[in-house]
């Protein structure tokens, strides 16, 4: 029997749709549980290699304005959408390590977490992992809507950032954003141009649906209007929309115009130019773009369209920068280096830096090698789980998803292998960030340490566990179990009767106090 469907919106232009709206009222209603829940995906654009790929094109930046002599004002990193976090705990730890090796003054920077969900900036606030950074001031807080143009304030420090308040280049991270933006939509075909309208329907009464959780009730169905050219009334735009029309054959075009306004709006903070860093699912090849149908609608959580690179790409250029993409087609992830600098030859460094890190082997490759490592994770050796997790950038949720044949790989090993496990383990944990994790990785790992007879490490990292999760009988007893292979008897002895109080029917605990001390 087919479902019953039920007006949202009548037949609205792409761009103007409730869709975007809805959209955005999810992230407000569920805060950062739309990543801890597993419902929107973000490891692939949010993992520690991906960290450290943004933290070297940043530094090339900073070296190049080291270089110029331009090493006392402080640079701004605004990160939009930030979400959960973890890519700004990525990129602010690799940057503090890239930064202190080099031999050059660079200038001081701060990384600004931005958000229109103010539940996520309490997180970030609040998250133990950021508290440091805060305190040496390389990190702030602001709410920030890319579709306002309003100052930007920012939370701890006060700066407020207006129009050319900046003397150094901006840093704009734009990572897994514009996807989720409005975007117009166009059919393009044999020259001609027709605007799309969309319709929304619901499979349930929109008044029974709580707000924020609409989006997997909804069905759209399109519909095009004929449209002349100039369309925006706006010259770059236009300018753009017209070279599609005339090179396309037949196809339906997102054009990111919200998009386009808002890195002009962040282009505007400095009189010193800007570097975007974007980074999301998109083709920046024309190729690519023609005959394509109308877009899937699906959610994960939230709603997301791929992104039209391809115009960013030509908006960067007609206003005079440079866009940098990667010199063949991606499989997986685009990502982008836009650049508002001037002349090229200043920025030496910060060119190389995408060359090294993006062109020759970056994230989207990374992210190939995963898809081909995880079928086969039976198969490999403990040195090749271990070289990649090093290719990784020692990624806490790769290394999660290669747990249990880790576990099966560190029951016989070698005396060398032993200490390079150890030094794996301390640099993942190093790297973690939780986002209220069910897994007690801590306790995990302090599995593995005390198997390998580390036993004092495994010491410590039931103490993280329990830091994190609270004490528990298990808990409780694999530390006893540490201290009398340490032979810290006064410690053990002490525990062992904490913890029969608070768990008086603790057999195993009982045991223990027959042993010989």
């Amino acid at each position: 029997m087919n479902p019953t469907y039920y007006p949202v919106e009548a037949m609205t232009p792409f761009a103007e749709s409730l869709l975007w709206q809805i959209n955005r009222e999810y992230y407000q209603h569920v805060g950062i549980e739309a990543w801890t829940s597993g419902l929107v995906p973000h490891h692939l654009t949010s993992n520690a290699m991906v960290g450290k790929t943004y933290a070297s094109l940043i530094l090339g930046l900073l070296t190049d304005l080291g270089l110029q002599g331009k090493n006392k004002e402080k640079v701004y990193i605004i990160e939009l959408g930030a979400g959960h976090g973890r890519l700004g705990f990525y990129i602010l730890q690799e940057l503090e390590i890239m930064a202190e090796q080099s031999a050059i003054e660079l200038p001081p920077y701060c990384y600004v977490l931005s958000d229109i969900v103010q539940k996520n900036l309490d997180f970030f606030d609040d998250h133990e992992n950021f508290q440091g950074y805060i305190q040496k001031g390389q990190l702030d807080l602001a709410y920030l809507d890319a579709m306002v143009d309003e100052d930007i304030v920012l939370v701890k420090s006060g700066v407020v950032f207006s129009k050319g308040m900046l003397h150094q280049p901006v840093v704009v991270i734009a990572n897994y954003f514009f996807d989720s933006i409005p975007q117009h939509l166009f059919y393009l075909r044999q020259g001609t141009v027709a605007s799309c309208q969309v319709a929304l329907e619901a499979d349930v009464p929109v008044e029974e649906v709580e707000a924020g959780t609409l989006l997997p009730h909804l069905r759209l169905r399109y519909d095009t209007r004929p449209s002349a050219l100039p369309y925006f009334n706006d010259d770059i735009p236009d300018q753009v929309l017209a070279s599609y029309a005339q090179a396309m054959e037949e196809t339906c075009l997102l054009l990111p115009l919200a998009g386009m306004h808002c890195l002009t709006r962040m282009r505007q903070l400095s009189t010193a130019g800007a570097m975007v860093l974007t980074m999301d699912k998109g083709n920046h090849l024309a190729a690519l773009l023609d005959h394509r149908p109308m877009p899937d609608y699906v959610t994960h959580g939230s709603f997301s369209l791929n992104v039209n690179y391809h115009a960013l790409a030509q908006y960067t250029e007609l206003t005079g920068g440079t866009a940098l993409f990667p010199e063949a087609s991606n499989f997986n992830l685009e990502l982008g280096c836009l650049l508002w600098l001037g002349d090229s030859n200043g920025w030496k460094s910060t060119l190389a830096a995408y060359t090294r890190f993006v062109d020759d082997y970056g994230p989207d490759d990374f992210f190939s090698l995963t898809r081909m490592v995880y079928p086969l994770a039976d198969k490999l050796t403990l040195r090749d789980t271990i070289a990649l997790l090093r290719l990784s950038g020692y990624d806490s949720v790769f290394f999660i998803n290669l747990l249990p044949w880790f576990k099966q790989q560190v029951k016989q090993v070698t005396y060398p292998e032993r200490s390079r496990i150890s030094e794996t383990l301390h640099k993942i944990w190093k790297r973690y960030f939780h986002l209220n994790d069910t897994l007690d990785l801590a306790f995990e790992m302090a599995g593995i340490f005390y198997d390998l007879g580390y036993f004092d490490h495994a010491l410590l990292f039931f103490g993280h566990s329990e830091k994190r999760f609270g004490a528990s009988e298990d808990s409780r007893y694999n530390t006893a179990l540490c201290l009398y292979q340490l032979k810290r008897d006064e410690e053990l002895i002490r525990i062992i009767d904490t913890t029969l109080i608070e768990y008086p029917h603790f057999q195993r605990m009982e045991e223990l106090k027959k042993l010989e001390l």
